[in-house]
């Protein structure tokens, strides 16, 4: 049974769920945002525990009679450093387990209201079960781990970093203001605790986007025998990757082809394919536009120098030459939806064309 009287109707369906889509992207990106400034502003009390404590002990420890006893007091502080660590990442660690929980119920609400907007006859029944809701933030993996997992390697390298790098210093002779810089960024430079940030911020960046993901997946497997496919949609912008660029407006059916996010700090979406309509509108540098405008005819229009940054200048030169120029994913990446190395490339492109090398 059609949902739709007409095939109008069928394209205004899929204009309003990417226009909604599109909007609830950018309203994700600010929930990142400030999800991300508030993990870091957790963070920073065990930063400043570990540079006050380190600094305060490092001349002590320096100045301590024989060398035995300096080292079992290095010993000591280190044992120290890594208490701080493990608390505040346990601190850390219940927040965003909180914040993502949240995050699970709210994006269920506006799917489930999206759908029944577009769609007014479609009933997805009841929300998604809290058991459900605390899988996906516990359990399901995003880029390979899970929540715990994640938290798990973040501590042990965390501690590992300043641990080693209150060794060198103290290994090297340095003064407690030298040890400092080591943990701390100074005079734009990132210290050892740069990466507990960087980390952060991925983790970020990549859970949401993953849960916004898993919230459709399920709700999608409600309506199966309606939606059979999604559409990839990347934001075109310099900021887009060559795997993104390459698989933007291929279609994959539900469950199947590569999910995003696809790598970290992904901002790429698979938009529910409306059966019997077209494209609506899609995110870009120059704000909203056609959804049927593919990112390799968008990227003819941008600078070179844009075109160098997403493609790299290879690729980008083979793609001003007319040898990329829908940029074929078969050609572009491996099975695993990564990008294949130059001379790969170049062997695959002289088997398409023997006689352009």
């Amino acid at each position: 049974m059609s949902l739709f009287e007409s095939p109008d109707d069928a394209r205004d369906a899929q204009r309003e769920l990417f226009d909604e889509t599109i909007e609830r992207a950018t309203e994700i990106e600010r929930f990142k945002a400030g999800l991300i400034l508030a993990l870091l502003r957790s963070w920073r009390p065990a930063e400043r525990a570990i540079v006050t404590r380190t600094r305060d002990r490092f001349e002590v420890i320096r100045n301590r009679g024989t060398l035995a006893l300096a080292q079992q007091n290095v010993q000591g502080l280190l044992a120290r450093q890594r208490d701080i660590i493990d608390q505040a990442a346990g601190s850390l660690q219940s927040q965003v387990r909180s914040d993502l929980l949240e995050f699970v119920s709210l994006q269920d609400e506006w799917q489930r209201a999206t759908f029944s907007g577009v769609l007014p006859s479609l009933n997805l029944g009841p929300e998604l079960p809290a058991s459900l809701r605390r899988e996906i933030v516990n359990a399901r993996p995003f880029e390979g781990r899970n929540l715990a997992d994640w938290f798990r390697g973040f501590r042990e390298a965390t501690k590992r970093v300043v641990n080693q790098q209150t060794v060198l210093a103290f290994q090297a002779g340095e003064t407690a203001p030298q040890v400092v810089q080591r943990l701390s960024r100074q005079r734009g430079e990132a210290g050892a605790l740069h990466r507990s940030r960087t980390e952060i911020e991925t983790l970020a960046q990549t859970a949401v986007q993953q849960i916004a993901n898993e919230v459709q997946a399920e709700n999608l497997r409600k309506l199966r025998g309606l939606f059979t496919h999604e559409v990839w949609v990347a934001t075109l912008d310099s900021n887009v990757c060559i795997t993104c660029a390459s698989l933007d407006g291929k279609r994959f059916p539900v469950d199947e082809g590569p999910q995003w996010p696809i790598h970290p700090r992904c901002r790429c979406r698979r938009v529910p394919e409306v059966p019997g309509a077209g494209s609506g509108r899609r995110a870009s540098s120059e704000g909203q536009i056609p959804g049927d405008v593919k990112l390799s005819d968008w990227l003819l229009t941008q600078s070179p120098e844009r075109q160098n940054r997403i493609l790299g200048r290879t690729r980008a030169d083979l793609f001003r030459a007319g040898r990329l120029p829908d940029l074929d994913p078969m050609t572009l990446l491996d099975p695993q939806f990564r990008p294949i190395r130059l001379d790969e490339l170049n062997r695959r492109l002289r088997r398409v064309n023997p006689n352009n090398n």
